[in-house]
């Protein structure tokens, strides 16, 4: 008999362990294959445990073909989406990768898009609000699910909780290799929290990528180069403000774009990108194809990406204050200080632009 293959889908959920396999293959032995295992397109896609136990026992597997229209995704989490042996969060980084790959996810968001333009406008008008439908207060950088607005709703779709939500979306924006080892069952979950509550948080530079500068800031900037060609590290919302000539969304992947011209940029602070962003800058830089840029990051001045940035920046400014960074559905209450780094001829222009903000640095 051939092995057959697993489907992508199927291998969403991890495996039983050795001994319950055992006890499987065993029962399996004693009293046959009580449930057929399920096919499409000729991979496993429902039923990897009983086709191992199955060969474990040496017993002929059962086999049903399920027709080609079926949701491969929505299709094994509706059948085990509720298993016991999973943890609540572990059910919930699966069902977000199924509901990522079925569409649900999209619409999820789709929906607490529109509650959150609701909740904004009712605001405005001055009528309260239930708890759900509060903006958020929450100083995480988390784009998919919001807190208060959209973590029922997600908590709901997962069979979780707003807790395991909240807590795995943080996991999965900090840290998305021990989310999925965790979702595997390689880990268990205190093991992937203790790795992101005990990390120094601007050593690690954690955080969501979606937080946009302020528009006094931006002013400042054009006062200084006099325009913006390019936003390396940018959306649609953010560029209404920066009014760059050319931006890069993540979608584009501006790492592996050219960079040219007068550059502002607001790089993601996760680790590894914000690294590979601060060396792309200056590798252009030193290429000559990037005349000026503005770079607004983490008061991270002991990391390897801060070292290599002041090394290159002409001057820098350290504002007095936290930059209040803004975004339409969530409220900015940043951790640590920033610094705003400038690279180019016109210092004395940032010296005099900047100064009003903070203290502004020379380079050599």
């Amino acid at each position: 008999m051939s092995e057959l293959e697993f489907h992508d889908a199927a291998q969403q959920f991890p495996l039983l362990s050795e001994e319950r396999l055992k006890e499987l293959a065993e029962d399996i032995k004693q009293r046959g294959q009580q449930e057929a295992i399920r096919t499409l397109g000729g991979k496993i896609l429902d039923g990897r445990n009983r086709y191992l136990a199955c060969l474990n026992a040496g017993v002929e597997p059962k086999f049903e073909t399920l027709p080609e229209e079926v949701n491969p995704y929505a299709y094994v989490w509706s059948l085990n989406g509720e298993r016991r042996d999973l943890t609540q969060d572990q059910r919930y980084l699966i069902w977000r990768s199924c509901s990522q790959r079925s569409g649900e996810w999209d619409a999820i968001n789709k929906r607490v898009q529109k509650r959150a333009n609701q909740s904004r406008s009712e605001l405005k008008k001055g009528k309260p609000q239930p708890l759900d439908d509060r903006p958020s207060t929450d100083c995480g950088r988390s784009s998919a699910a919001p807190r208060g607005v959209g973590s029922t709703e997600l908590a709901t779709a997962s069979k979780t909780n707003r807790g395991t939500v909240e807590r795995m979306e943080r996991l999965q924006r900090e840290r998305p290799d021990l989310a999925e080892q965790l979702k595997d069952g390689k880990i268990t979950s205190a093991d992937a929290m203790r790795e992101i509550t005990t990390a120094p948080h601007v050593a690690q530079n954690a955080g969501d990528n979606e937080w946009y500068t302020p528009k006094e800031y931006i002013e400042l900037i054009r006062n200084v180069t006099g325009g913006i060609d390019l936003d390396p590290a940018s959306c649609q919302t953010a560029n209404e403000i920066v009014r760059a000539t050319e931006f890069f969304s993540q979608e584009d992947d501006g790492l592996i774009k050219k960079w040219h011209g007068r550059i502002f940029m607001n790089p993601p602070y996760a680790q590894p990108y914000i690294q590979k962003f601060i060396e792309k800058l200056v590798s252009h830089v030193v290429a000559g194809e990037v005349s000026q840029a503005v770079v607004l990051v983490n008061n991270a001045t002991e990391t390897k990406w801060g070292q290599l940035l002041l090394q290159h920046a002409s001057a820098v400014c350290f504002p007095a204050g936290r930059v209040k960074f803004w975004h339409p559905d969530k409220i900015s209450a940043p951790l640590q200080g920033q610094m705003i780094a400038y690279i180019g001829k016109n210092v004395d222009a940032f010296s005099k632009s900047f100064s009003k903000t903070g203290v502004v640095c020379h380079g050599q």
